[in-house]
């Protein structure tokens, strides 16, 4: 069987040499976790990424072209989904968004994000995410 997709994005900037990631809270406000969505017909998917880090967060920036994303998968009150996710650069955070009045919005040291997912699935996503940017960054830092 084919499981549904969910597309997402790890919204992130260094601090010094720490990457700090953007979580959002679920809709409920229970849970945390990262923008992400689902697949539009008309649009690709790393723009549906784009899109879902605006609308459920505010994030400005650009899909990281050099880094592929992450997959896992994703135990959803409606199955489960195949989830893939888009490393982001963070350009800019806006502070009113379409759905900010129904989510917060925390921008955290990755080590911190860590601890506030309860999902398995998410904090593997974002300890691949987060290793392959800190090998770029030193590679890129030390050239």
């Amino acid at each position: 069987m084919r499981l549904r997709r969910q597309l997402g994005v790890l919204a992130y900037e260094f601090h010094r040499d720490q990457i700090w990631i953007v979580l959002v809270t679920n809709r409920k406000g229970t849970r945390w976790i990262f923008p992400k969505g689902q697949p539009e017909a008309s649009l690709s998917d790393k723009k549906v990424a784009m899109m879902e880090a605006f609308e459920e967060a505010g994030i400005l920036g650009n899909i990281d072209k050099d880094i592929a994303p992450v997959e896992g998968e994703v135990q959803t009150n409606r199955g489960k989904v195949r989830l893939i996710v888009y490393p982001m650069h963070i350009r800019k955070l806006v502070g009113k968004y379409p759905e900010s009045k129904f989510r917060k919005r925390l921008l955290i040291d990755s080590k911190k994000a860590l601890r506030k997912l309860d999902r398995k699935p998410l904090k593997t996503c974002i300890k691949k995410l987060v290793k392959k940017l800190k090998k770029r960054h030193r590679k890129n830092n030390n050239a």
